[in-house]
């Protein structure tokens, strides 16, 4: 029972952040100002308490069962987790440099892509999970991958070609966000079936 309401709590705590994550970035592309604590803006801190809930949608989904006892789940739950710890020392290295290297950025993106594309593909193939719930895993790895294809085509469209950099990867930022929004709502109805064996009856 415990374990059921911890991973709830933490499909909870990521559609929040996906939220939060998705609303600052959207502020963003449209040049939103955020109101200032001193040199920190509240934009940035939000987007630093945004990476730090996607901590509890891998850890839940961990222990969710859902991708039952698979090794190379477990190292994808690792990559996530490494992913996510180097995005937010750089969200919060973003607050204390004014122009710090872009790499830690595009490779946590990258760590948690790839990680997630691990989990994701032992999730659909467990089946321990049902319906839209069982993908939900899948479409964060996938976000990455499609995203390193299809940069240059967005850059070649008019509308989009009209933004400035910073505004579109704040765009991409809200999608990425959003992905995550499906693993947190999957955790959120946990019924606690799948470690038991028994068929779920949540679609």
């Amino acid at each position: 029972m415990d374990n059921k309401n911890n991973i709830r709590n933490a499909g909870l705590i990521t559609v929040t952040g996906s939220l939060i994550g998705v609303g600052v970035s959207i502020a963003r592309t449209a040049d939103t100002s955020f109101p200032t604590f001193g040199s920190v803006s509240l934009g940035e801190i939000l987007t630093v308490i945004a990476f730090v809930t996607l901590f509890f949608g891998a850890i839940g989904l961990s222990r969710s069962g859902a991708s039952g006892n698979s090794s190379g789940a477990k190292i994808g739950y690792g990559v996530v987790l490494l992913g996510l710890v180097v995005a937010t020392i750089y969200e919060i290295t973003l607050i204390l440099q004014s122009q710090p290297s872009e790499l830690p950025g595009i490779l946590s993106g990258l760590l948690v892509g790839l990680g997630m594309l691990m989990v994701g593909v032992v999730v659909v193939q467990a089946q321990r999970w049902h319906g839209w719930r069982r993908f939900a895993p899948l479409l964060i790895g996938l976000y990455p991958l499609l995203m390193v294809f299809t940069y240059p085509l967005l850059e070649s469209i008019p509308a989009v070609a009209d933004m400035n950099t910073l505004n579109l990867d704040q765009a991409l930022t809200a999608i990425w966000f959003s992905c995550w929004l499906p693993l947190g709502m999957a955790l959120s109805v946990e019924t606690g079936q799948e470690e038991s064996g028994q068929p779920e009856l949540a679609g």
